[in-house]
This record gives structure tokens, C-alpha cells and sequence, in this order.
């Protein structure tokens, strides 16, 4: 049976992907067909940290918006200068903007390139993701653009305010097998024991420690710990994967 349990994240790859948000007692389920998010939920309505005309007026014209943030999620970039590096001139023109995206210069000097992608005809996009003590952000990333001659055009995407960032819980109060246990026992009904068996990156692989009867696993489970952006906080998370 594969069912898809979530707090805050969308579904994807056809398995269970379950948020646990590790301050709360309670969680949410949705059937396979359904979406559960409490960002998208949210009727939170904040204007813009820097208004359309201030930015253009800067070289950026802001075609869409997050409202519950009040900041833009995709910006065209005009007269910005290509730097050194794709990754220098992403950054560069990412700190021209920052006010807008509600981050400080700290903030934008910790994003980590974790993709570079070039295209002789179109150009290149350097791909950057928010993290807060090497734990991920969902949501938490810009994506921008350069042409061929390596100038910005465009941005999208955007982090966790810094706001959000200073105030977020460094604890993680379950633990990850724990995790993967109670999501185990709100599927089956039945209590079984996880154990860490390796680590790959961000993510845990777990083995079952105890037989459950009637059921078996389908593929390895995993887990990690994020943080889910809501629109007024960064809620510390566990992200399940668990096939059954």
C-alpha cells in the first residue's frame, strides 16, 4: 500500500513523503489524490518589502509575487554586469536585491550553489539553496539566469526571510526513527522499531529493527530532518520517505 502523508511538502515519486513537524503532537493525512500544504493554505497577505517601482527603478521588474511573503518569486534583470564567475555574478546580483527578498548580506552569503547548469545557446543558471546549519529549507532557493555572455537576466525562486532564519528552533526534539516509526504505526496500525543503517548526505536510511505482521517494507525507508516555510515562521521538520 503506498499512501502519501504530508505536513507542508508536496507529493512526489509516488511514495509516502510524510513532514513531521517535530514541535507538534499531531500531523496531517491526505489520500494519494489530495494536497496538504499549510503554506499555500495560509491567507496571510504582506506587501511587497520593496515596492515595483523602487525596483525598477533598480534594473528589476518583478513579473510574479509570493503575497504571504511579500516578496517576489520572479524578477527580469536589466544592465546588471556579468562578474568573474557564474556563481560571483548570481551572488552579486542576488545582494543588489536583497531588501526585496526580506535577507541580509549574511544570509545571502550562505546560500551554497547546488547546481550550475550551461548552455552555449541560451546561457547558463546557477541554481542556489537555503540552509540553516547544513539542514535544508524547503522552498528555500533561487534560481538565476545569465546569457550567454554571462549577465544576469532573470531570477527566481526565494529563501526564508532572515527574520524566519534568527528566529528558527535549532531543535529537532524526535528523533528520526522515531519519525519513521509513528508514520509507520499511522499507516498500518502497527508498532515496529526503526534503526539508522547508514547515511547518505542529508538523508538516513532505516532498517526495521522488529517484524510488523502482514506487512513489509517495498523499498529502503528514508529520512531527514527540514525546515518547512510557512508564512509567518520556519517549523523544524522531519521529511519521511516509507514505502509499504
Amino acid at each position: 500500500m503506498t499512501v502519501s502523508l504530508s505536513f507542508g511538502v508536496p507529493h512526489m515519486n509516488n511514495r509516502l513523503l510524510f513532514a513531521l513537524v517535530a514541535t507538534l503532537s499531531t500531523f496531517s493525512f491526505a489520500a494519494p489524490s489530495q494536497r496538504d500544504d499549510a503554506f499555500l493554505a495560509s491567507p496571510a497577505q504582506r506587501p511587497l518589502a520593496v515596492d515595483p517601482t523602487t525596483l525598477a527603478a533598480r534594473g528589476a521588474q518583478v513579473a510574479h509575487v509570493e503575497a504571504r511573503l511579500g516578496v517576489p518569486t520572479f524578477v527580469w534583470l536589466t544592465g546588471f554586469p556579468a562578474d568573474s564567475t557564474a556563481e560571483k555574478t548570481a551572488k552579486r546580483s542576488l545582494a543588489a536585491l536583497a531588501d526585496a527578498w526580506r535577507v541580509d548580506a549574511a544570509e545571502l552569503d550562505a546560500l551554497a550553489v547546488k547546481e550550475l547548469h550551461r548552455n552555449e545557446r541560451t546561457g547558463s543558471v546557477v541554481r542556489f539553496a537555503q540552509k540553516i546549519g547544513g539542514v535544508s529549507v524547503f522552498r528555500g532557493q533561487f534560481d538565476v539566469l545569465l546569457d550567454r555572455a554571462g549577465a544576469p537576466v532573470a531570477v527566481s525562486g526565494y529563501p526564508a526571510p532572515s527574520a524566519f532564519v534568527r528566529e528558527a528552533s535549532r531543535a529537532f526534539p524526535l528523533a528520526g526513527p522515531a519519525a519513521v516509526a509513528m508514520t509507520f504505526r499511522a499507516l498500518t496500525g502497527q508498532t515496529a522499531r526503526f534503526e539508522v543503517a547508514g547515511v547518505d548526505g542529508e538523508w538516513a536510511r532505516l532498517s526495521m529493527a522488529g517484524a510488523a505482521p502482514g506487512w513489509r517494507l517495498a523499498s529502503v525507508p528514508r529520512v531527514r530532518q527540514f525546515y518547512c516555510l510557512l508564512a509567518d515562521r520556519l517549523e523544524p521538520a522531519w521529511h519521511v520517505e516509507l514505502d509499504v
